[in-house]
């Protein structure tokens, strides 16, 4: 179960907001006798943008343009000597 005040327990996992830090509590709540459970545990989001995904550097745009070559061609390649060995 989840909380934001520690007191109301719900199933539903509280909305992260990116701007503001939150501290959410969770708990078990036994579902045969709901006055039997854990003691809560908290944590506190950190707020802040997430940073920018860095761009790919030469050696990483050879292996992305590699994989895309060998997926159209090496595909091709396999159908074609799949081809030879049946005849």
């Amino acid at each position: 179960m989840y909380s934001t005040d520690n007191v109301n327990f719900s199933p539903i996992v509280p909305n992260y907001i990116q701007d503001t830090p939150i501290t959410v509590y969770t708990k078990c709540i036994c579902t045969m006798d709901s006055a039997v459970s854990s003691a809560s545990s908290s944590v506190t989001t950190s707020s802040g943008l997430c940073p920018p995904a860095p761009i790919p550097t030469m050696s990483e745009w050879g292996l992305i343009i590699l994989f895309i070559i060998l997926t159209i061609f090496g595909v091709r390649a396999v159908s074609i000597s799949q081809s030879f060995i049946k005849e």
